[in-house]
């Protein structure tokens, strides 16, 4: 049997019995098919006997094509789709045919699938992923993936597609909604990699996985990002620089002073992430071995509200804490418990970042004179440390250490402009070491 095959489901060759008991088939006359074929649009009026007629004459499509495929799980399955040509169908059925063939099938009925329907599978399928992280798939899914995409079948979008959305969303003029009435602004790489290869590609690889196979691939893989104009937005700021903020956010936070002067402190020369430190208990502080055990971080669940959870890499890890902080964190610690947060709001309780960010950080920054400052942020402080940590000759491993690097690829490529040029110190030792050895065989 053919693997592709076409069927007419308007009209049919009766069976006939002859005299001698046994059973034919009429063929349909070419008179018929010559009429209904002038008539398609109004079948009713085709000179067509009734014996040559389906149940469906009239009714829908005319041709059907049907196909027997493997699943990738092994299994057969029959599936079909309908024509209004014979012309069309034909076509179809080759095609079809060859995808087979080539090991280049897709199921039909699984490439028209929304991609809202699919988008919304996938999310529910990312079990292990944290909630902020959950929250910024599903934030960009609404506001912009699903004003594009929502409604098309997967298997009709394609990677020109794709390409062109990438340009709308640099210029900011995609398709979005957002709940408040706010003006889309032009992306740089950085988000547009966010919305296009992580929450658009990533329900497209999922579509595309040999587990479903719903698409051949993901047309969002091969899509270029383009360049930000400046792509640095990284400040690295000098001890005085963090001086004058932290004296600064002790003006601005007047009933909770030295907490908010000692987390900017704190954050510049111990490399830690903002909520890693809000996560902080003071048990969670060594002074006899002068390190700090980080091993949570405030995060958010699906839900957006805010909960403890592992650091950003999944591992905890061990970090310096330098002589000079030891008397400050030591008068926070003064009088409580292990199990208290190290910096509390004004009333015992935990930090939440985003208010701080609005009520002590941004009017420090201003107060201290560096509110235009591009680039200034709370993560400043994190890429302070690491340009300090290196200035002090800190190497690639033990600072891919401190800063909880998922690895020292990762360390270098955010860092690797920081560490000085030693070539001619390089060859300077191996000058040195050449002539010893040439001085001890000649002797």
């Amino acid at each position: 049997m053919s693997k592709a095959w076409i069927e007419d489901l308007w009209l049919t060759e009766p069976r006939e019995t002859l005299p001698d008991g046994s059973k034919v088939k009429i063929p349909v006359p070419s008179s018929v098919t010559k009429s209904l074929a002038a008539y398609m649009k109004t079948p009713e009026k085709a000179k067509v006997p009734g014996k040559f007629k389906t149940a469906r004459y009239g009714h829908g499509k005319r041709w059907r094509v049907s196909w027997w495929a493997t699943l990738p799980d092994g299994s057969k399955k029959r599936s079909s789709k309908a024509f209004s040509t014979r012309a069309d169908a034909e076509s179809f059925a080759a095609a079809m045919e060859d995808d087979i063939r080539s090991g280049r099938y897709v199921d039909p009925a699984d490439a028209d699938r929304p991609f809202q329907s699919v988008a919304l599978e996938w999310l529910a399928s990312k079990n292990n992923l944290r909630g902020r992280s959950y929250l910024r798939y599903e934030n960009d899914m609404t506001r912009y993936v699903l004003p594009k995409w929502g409604d098309r079948p997967i298997g009709s979008i394609q990677e020109s597609e794709v390409s062109e959305w990438v340009h709308e969303l640099q210029s900011g003029t995609a398709p979005h909604e957002f709940k408040r009435k706010t003006t889309m602004q032009p992306m740089k790489r950085r988000t547009i990699k966010g919305v296009v290869k992580d929450a658009f590609g990533g329900v497209m690889a999922y579509a595309s996985s040999p587990k479903r196979r719903w698409i051949l691939s993901n047309p969002a893989a091969d899509v270029e990002l383009p360049q930000d104009a400046e792509t640095d937005d990284r400040v690295f700021l000098s001890h005085q620089q963090v001086a004058d903020i932290a004296e600064a956010a002790a003006r601005v936070d007047v009933k909770n002073p030295m907490v908010s002067k000692l987390l900017i402190i704190f954050l510049a020369y111990t490399g830690l992430r903002a909520n890693e430190a809000l996560a902080l208990r003071i048990g969670d502080l060594d002074f006899t071995r002068m390190r700090i055990s980080v091993t949570k971080t405030i995060t958010a669940d699906r839900q957006g509200r805010e909960i403890e959870g592992k650091p950003k890499s999944g591992r905890n890890r061990i970090v310096p804490i330098p002589g000079f902080l030891t008397a400050d964190l030591e008068q926070v610690c003064d009088g409580r418990t292990d199990d208290d947060y190290l910096f509390t709001a004004l009333h015992g309780g935990m930090i939440h970042l985003n208010t701080w960010r609005t009520r002590v950080w941004y009017p420090a920054k201003e107060g201290a004179g560096y509110g235009d400052v591009k680039g200034l942020r709370i993560h400043s402080l994190r890429h302070t440390y690491a340009s300090f940590a290196i200035g002090a000759g800190c190497d690639v491993k033990t600072l891919q250490s401190i800063m909880g690097h998922a690895s020292a690829t990762e360390t270098l490529n955010t860092y690797a402009e920081l560490w000085p040029d030693r070539i001619d110190e390089v060859a300077a030792v191996m000058e040195a070491k050449y002539q010893q050895w040439e001085a001890q065989r000649r002797e």
